[in-house]
């Protein structure tokens, strides 16, 4: 099977963290590893407010502050920036 032609297994993505088995699931993590990113850029800017709140779509600020929740704290220990991670609303 896995030097087999694989187009029939279903599209189960495993990463160390987490299954992720639709690409809804697949967009949300990306989106998600994105925001970090972008979270990090802003808390080494010279000027990063205190406290930094983070605006997203309400999905993915759900997503950062459940199963991200330990990254950010890690971020705010290193900084020193307390980060508010907030639900744009529609």
């Amino acid at each position: 099977m896995l030097a087999g032609d694989r187009s029939e297994m279903p599209g189960l993505v495993r990463i160390s963290f987490g299954l992720y088995n639709t690409k809804d699931e697949i967009d949300l993590l990306i989106q998600a590893l994105q925001a970090i990113r972008a979270l990090y850029r802003e808390l080494r800017r010279k000027n990063c407010p205190d406290p930094l709140e983070f605006k997203a779509d309400p999905d993915l600020a759900y997503y950062l502050l459940n199963r991200k929740r330990s990254k950010i704290a890690q971020f705010q220990e290193e900084f020193g920036v307390e980060v508010h991670i907030l639900p744009m609303e529609a």
